[in-house]
């Protein structure tokens, strides 16, 4: 029998996703775990580095045989990925860096984190749902993701990409998301981007997902054998006057709104149909939003 650990690399490894991912992954002894960031890691061994620096990334996948690599990093605001040089050169020649260093050093399988901002509006999107670029942020998430299927098609890199939509909550190790309630409680005002859209109360609508369902998700993906798209999402939507309402009601505090015109890169409604993941990951989300 082999007892053999696997080697699992976590690009972006002190992360708001990719620390609680490395927390998890410390849980289980089957494998051995490697952080690759701009800053150490104090949970794993851990090597600090840009993925901009082909050279660095070599020297990491040259050390360790690296069985599976996870490609959690990256610039994640929608609304600032107007700064075209900043998110091409991070998101994408990055990742172009790490899959030529992973294949060159004998890497054969990567899971890559995108997001459920690809889809065009909706409810219970599934993988095969409409996408739309209407952002730079969702063209890159894009962009990566063909990118893995011409390195899968013509290098045989296996992948899996994990759709994950707005993830939120309180890590294991005590990160914090930029979420609604650490902006209500460091703020006077809350700024609302669009009050009439087509939903019932006219804001936007979102699936909001734990940081820890997110990251059980991603330990999932790693044994997971074909190369897929997969959705990770609660399958719940809520609009962000619910959402106000929701942490008004916890936090005991009235919040006042400052209501702006919407933005072009929001689509009005973005929820998952999770159910390829259920089955094929034999994932679920286990936390509630409320």
């Amino acid at each position: 029998m082999d007892n053999k650990k696997k080697n699992i690399l976590v690009v972006g490894g002190t992360g708001f996703i990719g620390s609680q991912v490395i927390y998890q992954l410390l849980q289980n002894n089957e494998y051995e775990v490697y952080s690759f960031s701009r800053h150490k890691n104090s949970l794993c061994s851990s090597f600090v580095g840009n993925v901009m620096n082909k050279t660095t990334l070599d020297v990491v996948f040259k050390s360790i045989p690296i069985d599976v690599c996870l490609i959690l990093y990256g610039l994640k605001s929608v609304a600032d990925s107007s700064q075209i040089s900043i998110y091409t050169e991070n998101d994408l020649e990055g990742m172009i860096n790490i899959l030529n260093v992973c294949l060159d050093n004998g890497g054969t399988k990567v899971v890559y984190l995108s997001s459920g901002v690809v889809y065009q509006s909706g409810i219970k999107l599934t993988e095969t749902s409409p996408t739309e670029s209407n952002s730079l942020y969702s063209m890159l998430k894009l962009t990566n993701e063909n990118l893995l299927f011409w390195y899968k098609q013509h290098k045989n890199l296996n992948y899996v990409i994990l759709r994950i939509f707005n993830v939120c909550g309180f890590s294991s190790i005590g990160k914090v998301s930029n979420d609604v309630i650490s902006l209500i409680l460091n703020r006077k005002k809350l700024d609302v981007y669009g009050i009439d859209y087509d939903t019932p109360d006219g804001t936007l609508i979102r699936d909001y997902i734990s940081v820890q369902d997110v990251a059980n998700a991603i330990v999932c993906a790693i044994d997971y054998n074909n190369s897929d798209i997969i959705n990770i999402g609660s399958g719940v939507g809520y609009s962000v006057l619910e959402i106000i309402e929701i942490i008004e009601n916890i936090v005991g505090i009235k919040v006042e709104l400052n209501f702006l015109n919407k933005r072009e890169i929001d689509q009005p409604i973005l929820i998952a149909d999770v159910a390829k993941a259920i089955k094929k990951l034999g994932w679920k989300p286990t936390k509630d939003l409320v």
